[in-house]
């Protein structure tokens, strides 16, 4: 790329003008923006305190901001010059720049485990939009908010918010947007296991990125569906759809794809009751995940790992791993995966002798479930579960997991 260090009439460098008109023009690789970001980072923070350079500077950040904040997960250093750029784009009074800033803070905070912030980042970001009639925009930050409910599953759960995003997706005009439309809503149903509606906004979703050629997002909606489609006992089209979504992440330099290509295969063999062949793989998932900032996958390491050793009776990690779950689950306001991680810890107690203690964690999983609203259908489920662990505590004769 022909940057050099040459300098506007006033002396300012105008480096990120350059890099904006090349990434416009010249669809990248990740190979491409892995080898440029430091100077990419060093350029904007620099030109974000000329004026002259300001805009240029914030388009270029909000271009390359998901990709490095979300795909590198090098949230933290990005998501400071964010809020940098949207302290001076308060100043200047740019409505448009902030409506887009706070979708990317939004996003950045939903990263960091701080539901609270994100969700305010992103009802700013759809308040402002509405208010200039800004559609696409507005979009993008309902896709946020239905992101964050989505992996936060608590009492303030809002199905009208998937309504939205319906609504708004059929008003855009950026393909781009309207696939992350259907990928978020495949997510979202599938989180709350409505699993007729998932497998058609996912499969929908899958159409747009190999129609429009998107590599990242073809990776994750294969991912998707490979989760759908093992929850669905189908296992033969989820081994397919990994397998999919394993040769196109390798083409991404996503840095959650080995996390989650082995937390997935431990989840069939937990589902499978292959409890040493699920350890190994959760084992491996925590191992990529423990060095990323999210919180999320953390949690789910930890509590996937926790069942897979319940079933091999090794109790005392288990616990362990379970209440490392529940501070995780607690941090992130997800009542649901709360509610479930009681459940385990109960039936382990079960499993361990200590059957007073297994139904106190029943309570209070019993507890937060009763909080949830019905939109969440897998609610129905956990309680069922809740309720059969209760029978066998009480009946003092827990089967094998």
């Amino acid at each position: 790329m022909p940057l050099d260090s040459s300098t506007g009439d006033a002396g300012y460098p105008y480096k990120t003008r350059e890099w904006l008109h090349y990434l416009r023009n010249h669809p990248q690789d990740a190979g491409w923006l892995l080898r440029r970001e430091s100077e990419l980072l060093q350029d904007i923070n620099t030109e974000l305190q000329f004026p002259p350079c300001f805009q240029d500077a914030v388009a270029l950040l909000i271009t390359v901001f998901p990709f490095y904040a979300l795909v590198r997960a090098h949230a933290r250093q990005w998501g400071k010059v964010l809020r940098d750029a949207l302290i001076i784009a308060q100043d200047l009074r740019d409505s448009e720049m902030q409506i887009q800033i706070f979708t990317q803070l939004g996003a950045s905070y939903a990263v960091f485990g701080k539901p609270g912030s994100a969700r305010t980042s992103f009802e700013i970001a759809a308040e402002r939009a509405k208010e200039r009639r800004l559609v696409e925009m507005r979009l993008a930050a309902y896709i946020g908010l239905v992101r964050l409910q989505t992996y936060h599953l608590n009492g303030e759960y809002d199905p009208e918010l998937l309504d939205q995003v319906v609504y708004l997706m059929r008003q855009a005009q950026n393909n781009l947007l309207v696939g992350m439309a259907h990928q978020t809503l495949a997510t979202a149903y599938g989180f709350i296991e409505d699993w007729k509606a998932a497998l058609g906004h996912g499969q929908t979703a899958y159409g747009y990125w190999l129609l429009l050629n998107e590599r990242l997002y073809l990776a994750q909606t294969a991912f998707l569906l490979a989760v759908v489609y093992r929850k669905l006992r189908r296992f033969d089209l989820a081994e397919r759809f990994l397998k999919l979504s394993r040769e196109a992440f390798a083409e991404t330099g996503y840095a959650r794809q080995y996390g989650l290509s082995a937390y997935e295969q431990g989840a069939v063999n937990l589902q499978r009751q292959e409890w040493a062949a699920a350890k190994n793989w959760l084992q491996m998932a925590y191992r990529a995940f423990k060095n990323q900032e999210s919180p999320y996958d953390i949690a789910m390491s930890h509590h996937a790992l926790a069942l897979a050793e319940t079933g091999l009776g090794q109790l005392e990690s288990a616990r362990e791993n379970l209440k490392i779950s529940l501070e995780y689950w607690k941090l992130l306001n997800n009542q649901y995966e709360l509610a479930n991680a009681y459940q385990a810890l109960a039936y382990l107690e079960g499993r361990a002798g200590n059957r007073e203690t297994g139904l106190r964690w029943l309570d209070e999983a019993e507890k937060i479930c009763a909080g949830l609203p019905s939109y969440i259908l897998k609610r129905e489920r956990l309680r069922k579960l809740i309720a059969d662990t209760r029978d066998e505590l009480l009946n003092n004769a827990p089967d094998p997991l």
